[in-house]
């Protein structure tokens, strides 16, 4: 939902809290004063003057003190009346001014009032004869509030009188939408760069024309003007104006110009002319702007001051929105226990006031968190609470609403299509489709879906066919929508012809109005159309385009506030499409090379996560930045439609967006991602004796290839609720020392590895979700004797080395390293032992934390530089300090690993100070960006997952990404909780087999078949750990021995060889032979 903004109309009262406002605001005086003695544009100055001093009674009697020194044209201000209205009725009448009488009349409410000022002015004074303006019938239309014709005031040349009519109340009444339009055109080259009140009052009165039309992107040029100005008299009025600047700018995305307004000029202006609750309202601008530029942890504290001084002082704000938007704060930065506690406060607040529609809200988006969540129990529970509220009320439209809610969950969680569709039969009884057509619709395409999901495709078919009866637009997006789902049940169908026909038809309307999604829909459809006519190419030459784009999007279009990017089904559909077409043909790599970029589609939300953008980036370039993605969006999309001799222009401002993009996603990591390489390549790469096992899973389906240096074969698997289950059962056996030895076979078999050459020593794998969960390292080559002879049994890590990467592209992204770099420490060691300072977390101590890193460092001979920061000293501030200095961190404390976003994934360090707020003392991963990090490895010991007893692969998948994008090329971590001690021995073993020359995957499995042998045989035990990324050593032992090695040898064979030349030549031995002779 998006955060409310606060806009209000500000309120006046007299105070001042700002010297530097005070003292600028008596120089205005001064100068108004000067101006008007040297009778330099009296009317202006004149009007500025009595609304500077309008209900400020202490620059009032300054005023007066400065006027009784000057000339009798001052004469008004001796004597500062206390009203503006009552001091500018002085001033026309001492001074005659016509346009000040205008001023006068459109300040005075009663209309007796008006016509009694009115009259008193034409018995004393002569209006000026002007061809531009007609006084005395302008006079007259004002009293009467009619409208403002071109003959009574040109809309030609700014007037004095414009500017007090645009910011009269009632501008509408007098000036028509032409008028208006006609003003923003005819003056936009009029205004000098003079440095004059007239010259300022004309611009204002064109800013305001421009607000006024919603002519937002003109006011843009006006903005430096309007933000440096000091002719303008500090004034309510004024604050009006900054009001509408603001206002402006957030309209066009200039994020970092509304805050340096409200910052800057807003909020001290309302210190003085504002009252309590406008300094509120400007403050929840402020945060309202520094969260949608992705800077959370600066609006989080400004929305808890807002709410902390309303409280206080007592004073009425919107707090449905208040309270939500605060929540969403803790929501985006990962402080989920505190967002629960803020929405349920709020629901309680809801409650106690009897507010239905903001308990309703509350419940919805306490039924979304817990969907998101997998939590099928709680999201139930509040939405059902919504229903019961719903009921209550007898609200028809929330009933319907709530049951398509409902349906659609069973639909997504079980499969429980029969369910799903008896909640969208009760919603069709509750939504009029004449009152609530969208909402109607959005409940047919429910429908249709679900049936075409069970494979009804007739009932599928009759339900688009209603929503095509039902449109009422014949040529809008509802009813090219329908046209679209229903080509794709008719091609499920095997109806060909029907389907070409559908698609000639809504090919003819304007696809540009259908979002992204839907086009790659149409576009996927027409494919599958051409591709189920045998024509492979063509699909492709559809589908490879779009595919394109949709990687280019996700690459580019993480949202702000979220950092993600959603992977729609229609994308997933697309690539689906391509996979198993390029497999028909036979072109095994292209597949294989789709399947790897649907892999890392959202790697970019790691690094453009908000929380990394906005402590890397400065606001400006947050705002560049999202403006950057909004027009990159927009003209992907238009590419997609575009015409052929279109496409090259588009092409080339696509090019231009990105380059600008590109510069500022280098500030935020120094991973740079080649794409260009093919399967082939990563082939050349590999050995004889080397084989990846590439796994994706894709739309219910586990695509499995085997990719060897001469060969690439690809295994489909339907990834079933029974499969689900038994990948499901046999992480959670392992991981709670209940292995099941038959459970691992069933794996074995499905991956293909017990028919795996015998010859093969290297095995990398790339996981998806499971076995990231699940180290191919355990699983058994053989069928076991019994499900538990652990003992007896020979694994797949007796048989092969095992590296993991998280995509094919790792074969050959390289990291930028920056000039100079150079770490001060080769290995810093972290040990916590005791964590009895965060409180409501169970968190067992680690009592071998410490030994463990003290034995880690002696064990590293080879290494120079070490440290180790062990309990009190192992602080979130020390590990800042440190990271980006060491090439090894080892991590000898909790961690855990978030599956929601794994840029919420932590580090516990020692907490000082026992509190229930512990969040300050974990180092979450996001925090990782801004460290410019660039070690070798990255070592997470005894890690205490998030989500019980073991990790979620999601988890596991996310933070393993999310570090190397923050700089870490190599990641170990557990999978599972183990014993403390045990995980120490590991860590000690393990890091001995690197100190000799090890590479890390040969270190890790030497570890792993050791603890095998002569530890416990159980795969929980010794199964525990992952390595994911780079393999090459950490050290280097016998460098220098083996070139002096080598150099001696090299010497004596080079002399050796000479000598036997020599020889073979007759040089030497020559006199021997002779003397014989």
């Amino acid at each position: 939902m998006l955060l409310a903004f606060f806009l209000g109309f500000l309120q006046v009262f007299s105070a001042s809290d700002s010297t530097g406002i005070a003292e600028q605001t008596k120089s205005q005086a001064i100068h108004y004063i000067n101006q008007i003695e040297e009778e330099t544009n009296v009317a202006e100055n004149t009007w500025a003057l009595t609304l500077l001093g309008s209900k400020n009674e202490a620059l009032q009697s300054f005023i007066e003190k400065k006027t009784r020194q000057r000339s009798s044209d001052l004469k008004s201000f001796q004597q500062f009346e206390g009203s503006f209205p009552d001091q500018l009725q002085k001033s026309v009448f001492q001074t005659g001014s016509a346009d000040l009488l205008i001023a006068l009349l459109l300040s005075v409410e009663n209309k007796n009032q008006k016509k009694k000022i009115y009259r008193n002015f034409v018995s004393r004074f002569t209006f000026p004869e002007s061809p531009s303006i007609r006084y005395k019938k302008l006079c007259e239309t004002i009293i009467q509030q009619t409208e403002i014709t071109n003959d009574m005031l040109t809309d030609e040349t700014f007037l004095l009188p414009h500017f007090f009519i645009l910011y009269d109340k009632n501008y509408s009444t007098y000036f028509s939408d032409d008028y208006l339009q006609n003003i923003t055109q005819s003056w936009r080259s009029q205004f000098s760069s003079d440095n004059t009140l007239d010259n300022t009052l004309g611009k204002l009165s064109r800013f305001r024309a421009l607000y006024i039309t919603d002519q937002y992107s003109d006011i843009l040029s006006l903005y430096n003007f309007m933000i440096g100005d000091q002719l303008f008299p500090n004034s309510p009025l004024k604050l009006r104006l900054f009001k509408y600047l603001d206002y402006s700018m957030y309209r066009l995305g200039h994020y970092d110009k509304g805050l340096n307004i409200v910052r800057k000029l807003a909020i001290p202006l309302a210190k003085i002319y504002g009252s309590q609750s406008v300094i509120l309202s400007l403050k929840m601008n402020q945060a309202t702007y520094l969260y949608d530029i992705g800077k959370v942890l600066e609006a989080q504290p400004l929305f808890e001051r807002i709410i902390a001084q309303a409280n206080e002082a007592n004073i009425a704000l919107p707090r449905a929105i208040t309270y939500n938007n605060l929540a969403l704060t803790y929501y985006k930065s990962g402080q989920y226990n505190k967002y629960l506690q803020l929405q349920n406060q709020a629901l309680n607040t809801a409650k106690e006031n009897n507010n239905y529609d903001h308990q309703i809200e509350i419940y919805n988006n306490l039924f979304i968190y817990y969907r998101k969540s997998s939590d099928k129990k709680n999201a139930l529970t509040y939405i059902n609470e919504a229903l019961k509220l719903a009921r209550e009320k007898k609200n028809n439209t929330d009933l319907g609403t709530i049951y398509v809610s409902i349906g659609s969950f069973y639909k997504k969680f079980g499969s429980n299509y029969e369910q799903a569709l008896a909640y969208f039969k009760k919603a069709e009884k509750k939504l009029d489709p004449s009152n609530n057509a969208a909402l109607f619709i959005d409940l047919l395409n429910e429908k249709g879906l679900t049936f075409e999901q069970q494979g009804k495709l007739r009932q599928a078919i009759d339900i688009h066919d209603q929503i095509i009866s039902l449109t009422s637009d014949k040529k809008g997006v509802n009813y090219v929508d329908a046209l679209i789902n229903k080509t794709v049940v008719n091609l499920k169908m095997g109806n060909l012809t029907s389907a070409g026909q559908l698609i000639t038809e809504f090919q003819s309307f304007n696809m540009d109005q259908l979002d992204f999604h839907q086009i790659i829909k149409a576009q996927t459809v027409e494919a599958d159309y051409l591709h189920q006519k045998g024509n492979f190419q063509q699909a492709l030459q559809i589908l490879n385009p779009a595919l394109k784009q949709i990687l280019e999007r996700a690459r580019s279009s993480a949202d702000l506030k979220s950092g993600f990017w959603h992977v729609e089904d229609e994308y997933l559909d697309a690539f689906e499409l391509a996979v198993n077409i390029h497999k028909q043909m036979e072109e095994y790599g292209k597949a294989v090379k789709k399947l790897d970029q649907l892999k890392t589609i959202n790697d970019a939300s790691l690094y453009q996560n908000p929380l990394v953008k906005s402590s890397v980036l400065n606001e400006s370039e947050l705002t560049r930045y999202q403006r950057l993605v909004n027009q990159l969006d927009a003209t992907r999309k238009k590419l997609l439609t575009a015409r052929q001799e279109e496409q090259l222009q588009i092409r080339q401002r696509i090019n231009k967006l990105k380059i600008e993009k590109s510069n500022l996603d280098n500030k935020l990591t120094n991973v740079t991602e080649d794409q260009s390489f093919s399967v082939g390549d990563v082939q050349k790469k590999l050995s004889a004796r080397e084989q990846v096992l590439h796994i994706t899973e894709l739309n219910e389906q586990y695509y499995i290839a085997n990719i060897s240096r001469s060969d690439i074969r690809i295994t489909t698997v339907p990834l079933d609720s029974t499969l689900r289950n038994k990948l499901s059962d046999a992480v959670h056996q392992v991981a709670s020392n209940k292995t099941n030895l038959d459970s691992l076979y069933t794996i074995t078999k499905l991956l293909g590895i017990d028919k795996l050459p015998t010859h093969l020593k290297q095995l990398t794998i790339i996981p998806d979700r499971y076995l990231y969960q699940l180290p191919v390292d355990i699983l058994p080559i053989s069928k076991p004797d019994k499900s538990y002879s652990y003992g007896q049994t020979t694994y797949a890590i007796e048989q092969f080395r095992t590296r993991y990467l998280t995509s094919l592209s790792n074969f050959f992204n390289r990291r930028k390293q920056k000039m100079g770099k150079k770490h001060n420490f080769d290995f810093v060691g972290y040990g916590i032992s005791n964590f009895n300072n965060y409180n409501n977390q169970s968190l067992v101590p680690l009592p071998y934390a410490e030994e463990e890193v003290i034995a880690l460092k002696n064990s590293l001979t080879h290494l120079k530089n070490t440290k180790t920061v062990i309990n009190q000293n192992a602080t979130k501030e020390d590990f800042i300090r440190t990271a980006p200095k060491a090439d090894i961190l080892h991590m000898a404390t909790h961690s855990t690993v978030s599956e929601r976003d794994p840029m919420f994934s932590a580090i516990y360090m020692n907490n000082g100070q026992r509190t229930d707020s512990t969040f300050n003392s974990q180092v979450f991963a996001y925090e990782l960006f801004e460290l410019n990090l660039s070690n070798k490895m990255i070592m997470l010991n005894s890690c205490e997952s998030g989500s019980g007893s073991y990790i979620q692969g999601s988890g596991i998948m996310g933070m393993s990404r999310a570090l190397r994008y923050a700089g870490a090329n190599t990641l170990v971590l557990n999978l599972w909780s183990v014993n403390d001690m045990l995980a120490s021995d590991f860590a000690t073993y393990f890091y001995k087999q690197l100190n000799k020359g090890m590479s890390k995957t040969e270190a890790l499995r030497d570890t792993k078949i050791h603890f095998l042998e002569t530890k416990n045989a159980s795969p929980h035990f010794w199964g525990v750990y992952m390595l994911i990324g780079n393999d090459d050593p950490i050290v280097k032992p016998n460098r220098d021995t083996n070139i002096a090695v080598a150099s001696v040898f090299l010497f004596f064979f080079i002399i050796t060889t000479g000598l036997s030349f020599l020889k073979d030549q007759g040089i030497i031995g020559r006199n021997d032979a002779q003397k014989a002779a």
